[in-house]
C-alpha cells in the first residue's frame, strides 16, 4: 500500500483534557506529548490507534492536564517514517480568587455610567426642546 502521510493533527480542551487526533494515515503512525517550557511532570496520557476498512490509521490521545503547571504550552506530533505534524494548545493560567469578581464588578459599574449617560441625554434633549 502506498503511504499516506499525516495532512493535519487536532487539538483540543475539554475541562482537564487536552485531546489530539489524526485521521487517514499509513503507514501505522506514533503520537507523542511535550510541554514549552519543559515540565518535570509526567504526561498521564492514553492514545489509541484504529484501523480503518481502507487499512488506513486513525491515532487519538487523551492527556490529563494539572493545575500544578499552569500557563504550559502542550505540544501533539503525531509522527510516521514519511513525516511529522505537532499541533499545540496552550492551558490558561487559572484566575487568581476575587480576580473574576473584580472585573465584575468594574463591567457593572461601567454599565451603570453608560445608563446614566443616556438618561442625563434624554433629559438635556427633552429640556432644550421647550
Amino acid at each position: 500500500m502506498s503511504s499516506s502521510p499525516v495532512s493535519k493533527v487536532s487539538i483540543s480542551q475539554e475541562e482537564n483534557r487536552i485531546i489530539c487526533s489524526s485521521e487517514g494515515i499509513y503507514p501505522q503512525p506514533e503520537l507523542s506529548w511535550s510541554t514549552i517550557p519543559p515540565s518535570n511532570t509526567t504526561l498521564q496520557n492514553r492514545t489509541t490507534v484504529q484501523r480503518t476498512v481502507e487499512k488506513l490509521y486513525n491515532v487519538s490521545s487523551s492527556l490529563i492536564v494539572s493545575d500544578d503547571d499552569p500557563g504550559l504550552i502542550y505540544s501533539c506530533t503525531v509522527r510516521t517514517q514519511r513525516n511529522n505534524m505537532t499541533a499545540t494548545i496552550s492551558k490558561p493560567e487559572p484566575l487568581h480568587p476575587g480576580e473574576a469578581s473584580s472585573w465584575k464588578v468594574i463591567g457593572l459599574i461601567v454599565g451603570a455610567l453608560i445608563v446614566a449617560a443616556g438618561i442625563i441625554g434624554v433629559v438635556v434633549w427633552f429640556l432644550r426642546r421647550k
